[in-house]
């Protein structure tokens, strides 16, 4: 990507956009935004359900996936807790299924905003996953119980991700990310 020029980008994001039906006046929008120069860096975050990969724009040095602690381009979405109760990540996480798997979570995308009888819900205990789900409250969303009276809205281990995510950008373009 750094062998194409800004125009060639922009031209390739225009003809998206159009793909997917956007008006003129947004694609005009846009190419204004992307004319102007910028002086900061920017991550881009790729969130799947399995993993999640991190670019980072910086001025002056073009588009570059972000590496974790292993030197890998993707990490995995698992967040959870070590035997000391201490919050981890990525694929520290992952790597701790076999052993702690009632403290580690998986798949925390696919029931954003899913209740205690959807089908992603009742998908989890069907393939054997060792959380036990019980109904918020307050917006009766499908909330996953960590032991003997905290539960995990998967809200907030999407957003364990996505700070992991901002910590290896950050490691990354040894500078801090704002408005993150």
């Amino acid at each position: 990507l750094r062998r194409i020029s800004s125009w060639t980008r922009v031209f390739v994001l225009l003809c998206r956009l159009r793909a997917r039906g956007t008006s003129v006046v947004m694609r005009f929008c846009t190419l204004a935004l992307l004319s102007v120069s910028v002086q900061a860096a920017v991550i881009g975050i790729d969130f799947g359900a399995r993993f999640v990969k991190v670019g980072i724009i910086q001025p002056g040095k073009g588009i570059e996936l972000v590496l974790n602690e292993a030197s890998k381009r993707k990490s995995s979405t698992a967040a959870g807790y070590n035997n000391q109760d201490e919050r981890i990540f990525g694929d520290e996480s992952y790597n701790l299924i076999g052993k702690i798997p009632h403290k580690q979570f998986i798949f925390s995308k696919l029931l954003l905003g899913k209740n205690i009888s959807s089908y992603e819900v009742e998908s989890f205990a069907r393939y054997g996953f060792p959380y036990e789900f019980v109904a918020d409250d307050e917006t009766k969303a499908a909330v996953m119980k960590y032991g003997a009276n905290t539960t995990l809205r998967s809200e907030e281990l999407v957003a364990y991700v996505l700070s992991y995510c901002k910590q290896i950008a950050e490691s990354h373009s040894k500078s801090p990310i704002k408005d993150a």
